[in-house]
């Protein structure tokens, strides 16, 4: 099982002892899709295709609609290539069934008021978990 200092605000959290708490499982996939959905693609000088295009989306003045279908195939886009990223890191390292993705089963992008954007995903797990995550976004 692998696992990942666990972040609050983008910086390391640490517990009570002092020590850094540690994400392992559900846990972890929840903040590696948070980390590859929030980091700008090509901005991750060890592997350019890493990150999403959200930030670009974002900042353009479309209609929902096509910004609800830009959003959503960027999520998309990226959570297939988090999937390659288990998959080379699987060879190198004991992962838990909880934490790497199987399938994306769904994307939902909804806007709740003017300038605030949630995306919901639902995720199967290779060990069949399926689970729900969301993301709230500022536009």
């Amino acid at each position: 099982m692998s696992y990942d200092l666990q972040l609050l605000n983008g910086d390391i959290n640490f517990g009570p002892d002092g020590n850094p708490i540690l994400v392992v499982d559900k846990e972890k996939l929840a903040q590696d899709i948070a980390k590859i959905l929030i980091t700008r693609q090509g901005s991750d000088l060890g592997s350019v295709q890493y990150g999403s295009k959200l930030q670009d989306a974002l900042g353009q003045p479309f209609d929902f609609n096509i910004l609800q279908t830009m959003i959503a195939k960027n999520v998309s886009e990226a959570l297939v290539f988090l999937q390659s990223l288990q998959l080379v890191q699987g060879t190198k390292q004991s992962m838990s069934f909880q934490e790497v993705i199987g399938s994306v089963d769904a994307v939902a992008v909804s806007q709740p008021s003017f300038g605030r954007i949630n995306i919901q995903l639902s995720v199967t797990t290779v060990g069949g978990l399926r689970t729900i995550f969301a993301f709230n976004l500022s536009r």
